[in-house]
């Protein structure tokens, strides 16, 4: 499960890293504040196909979970996801990127869960795959939001049970956005990208990472 990421710089640097030739924000920068500590039901800034950049709430359940009160999904596994009654639509029709600056995981060390800030080596924004149920920025209905897509197979950097985030370099992002791409060569998209761990790091963080409340920069600094 991939249930916390820090996003914190500029939406603009995002666009840049994606390669967004004309990007649109959908939002009033001056809302926005750095997250280095988002959890499901925060509002992550999210990327279209279209261009445009969202603030879109982390978590989804479609009408009919609603109605049999199943529980929201944060994340969706990327063998399963083109088959699940939850994501099959979203699959095809509603693929997005989330950006991040990291994420975290956490691995018991003598007892204790202890986190640890996943990014890349060269401080490069990530590329994470999403899907999103939003279509119309004025038109969300109950249970719209996104997940991000994890690998299902090859464990995460620290926690070998985990299932890290599918991250993309900025050539397959934009291959992912591409609404024509069918559903062969949105797997093979998806496996290329599962095996790749290359310039990725990570290191100890404070345990105040476990709170939701905390969310400063100071989260992702090493400790000893």
């Amino acid at each position: 499960m991939c249930g916390r990421i820090a996003q914190y710089r500029d939406a603009r640097d995002y666009a840049r890293a994606i390669g967004f030739a004309s990007p649109v924000l959908m939002f009033d920068p001056a809302d926005r504040r750095p997250g280095f500590n988002l959890a499901p039901g925060a509002h992550p800034l999210v990327m279209f196909p279209d261009q445009t950049i969202r603030t879109i709430r982390w978590g989804y359940r479609p009408a009919w979970a609603t109605r049999q009160h199943l529980p929201q999904a944060i994340n969706a596994r990327s063998d399963s996801a083109a088959a699940s009654g939850y994501f099959r639509e979203l699959w095809r029709y509603g693929r997005v990127i989330v950006p991040a600056d990291g994420w975290y995981e956490w691995r018991t060390e003598s007892t204790v869960a202890q986190p640890y800030y996943i990014y890349r080596h060269s401080r490069f924004p990530m590329l994470l795959a999403g899907l999103s149920s939003v279509r119309d920025a004025l038109e969300h209905q109950p249970g719209d939001g996104c997940v991000i897509v994890t690998v299902a197979r090859s464990g995460g950097l620290v926690d070998v049970h985990a299932h890290r985030p599918l991250v993309f370099d900025d050539d397959t992002a934009r291959r992912w956005l591409d609404t024509s791409l069918g559903a062969a060569e949105l797997n093979v998209l998806a496996l290329q990208a599962s095996s790749e761990r290359n310039d990725l790091a990570f290191h100890r963080v404070s345990q105040d990472v476990n709170r939701v409340a905390h969310d400063e920069a100071g989260l992702i600094e090493t400790i000893d």
